[in-house]
């Protein structure tokens, strides 16, 4: 993982819902423009993601593709998500991934293919299967101390979309520390749990 400035994240106070019967969907949309007018006195530190090294040695007959994953805000950005309570989340002020989550997460995912020997060059027509995902969380629960990644993953003939394989893919990961680089480090220890098992998904498939 990278950080490119050296200070520590702070929590940025969520919007919380006025009452217990407002949608959890308008509390997520309200983040979202909080969020987009957030401004910051000093550089934001950027994280990035590691790749799984520790991929099933399986072999793939086919080279995979990855499509880029769908997100909603405001897991479609290059911001850290907090969870502040059931229906509540906010941005972790100062800190930002290196890029935005659903580029990112593709790309460490086609390099995780690369290791498993199944990767497929981006645009280049030669992969038979391709891996289609949706971001359904990627955040660190404050109130459980935990980081989540929760990605609904599907794998479809590359011609004809015909679907070969889907799964809801869970991984979590410790962080009971609220600092941006501490936050960052259980996100990434998620992910590369979750990539892990998109590469079995993948090879089981076949």
């Amino acid at each position: 993982m990278n950080d490119r400035q050296h200070h520590r994240g702070t929590i940025r106070p969520a919007r919380t819902a006025a009452s217990a019967r407002v949608p959890v969907a308008l509390a997520l949309a309200g983040v979202a423009l909080l969020g987009g007018c957030a401004t910051s006195a000093e550089p934001a530190r950027i994280y990035d993601l590691g790749t799984s090294q520790d991929v099933p040695a399986r072999p793939l007959r086919h080279a995979v593709d990855v499509s880029l994953p769908v997100a909603i805000q405001p897991y479609d950005s290059d911001r850290l998500v907090i969870r502040t309570g059931p229906d509540t989340i906010a941005y972790l002020e100062g800190s930002q991934w290196v890029d935005g989550l659903p580029r990112l997460l593709q790309a460490r995912l086609r390099e995780a293919l690369e290791n498993a020997g199944a990767g497929a060059r981006p645009h280049a027509g030669l992969s038979k299967e391709t891996l289609k995902i949706n971001i359904r969380r990627f955040e660190v629960d404050v109130t459980r101390g935990q980081a989540i990644v929760s990605l609904s993953v599907r794998l479809v003939a590359t011609a004809s979309d015909r679907v070969i394989a889907g799964r809801i893919i869970r991984a979590t990961a410790p962080s009971p520390d609220h600092g941006g680089a501490a936050m960052a480090a259980a996100l990434n220890a998620a992910t590369g749990k979750a990539l892990r098992q998109i590469i079995m998904l993948a090879a089981s498939s076949r």
